[in-house]
């Protein structure tokens, strides 16, 4: 991937980027890195060939200069924090998964009488439930990885984005979301669209297809003061949307911890 001179800068969220890495750790990966994790700068006006920047950014985790490319970078941190936890099942326990159909898996990694676990949802538009060995259910959003070290409790989830004061989270209409502080208590709600909102965690957008109830108003109501919360996708609660009514809606939503 390169960076013609005038063209866009190549962008992929953190969610997508944390859903690829933490599917090939389910699968029984060994050594991964990314390209780019920092990005640089060629100095000077040289850069392989015609018409190439000199930039290769990439929104790295760290971008060119250093800084912190968030929620990238905490995001992965996150990821690479709870993997780490479970470090030796995953290098030395027995692995087995097992396809729940509809692009949903669940892979067990077992080792000295202990067992973590890897919750994969591939389906990029249905949020999945997915049992847990003690017989509780989790919600796995779509396009997403859940990690549990016990096989019970989710410790991280590829398309939940958790900043310092912040989290976002976004799903399909038809299912429900799924909002957490992370044992805090919501504070407010900063960002709500129910259609094709744009952008990703820190940077939403409302597009012209919208809800035609307040997304804000609803979800302030149902979950400001409470450390989780959970919300149906759909037009009894958020209304008719505008717009495309052939394409499946989308609620995101960002909130202050």
């Amino acid at each position: 991937m390169f960076k013609n001179w005038g063209s866009k800068d190549p962008y992929r969220t953190a969610e997508d980027v944390a859903f690829a890495a933490a599917r090939f750790f389910q699968y029984g990966g060994t050594f991964q890195n990314y390209y780019m994790y920092h990005g640089g700068t060629n100095f000077g006006r040289t850069a392989g060939r015609p018409y190439i920047t000199t930039s290769y950014d990439y929104n790295a985790p760290l971008d060119e200069y250093g800084n912190l490319n968030q929620p990238k970078w905490g995001h992965l941190k996150q990821l690479h924090q709870s993997l780490k936890s479970i470090e030796k099942i995953l290098t030395y326990g027995n692995i087995s998964t097992t396809d729940l159909g509809n692009f949903v898996s669940v892979t067990n990694y077992t080792f000295n009488g202990t067992t973590s676990c890897f919750f994969g949802n591939a389906n990029s538009t249905n949020d999945a439930v997915v049992t847990t060995q003690g017989g509780r259910q989790l919600t796995v959003p779509a396009w997403s990885v859940s990690i549990l070290p016990d096989c019970e409790n989710e410790v991280y989830n590829t398309a939940k984005t958790v900043m310092v004061g912040r989290a976002c989270g976004h799903a399909y209409e038809g299912n429900t979301l799924e909002l957490s502080c992370e044992g805090r208590p919501i504070k407010a709600v900063q960002f709500a669209s129910v259609g094709d909102p744009q952008g990703t965690c820190g940077s939403f957008e409302k597009d012209n297809c919208e809800g035609s109830k307040d997304a804000i108003k609803v979800i302030s109501n149902a979950c400001v003061g409470k450390e989780t919360c959970s919300l149906e996708v759909s037009e009894a609660i958020f209304g008719t949307a505008n717009g495309d009514n052939t394409e499946k809606k989308r609620l995101a939503v960002q909130i202050a911890c």
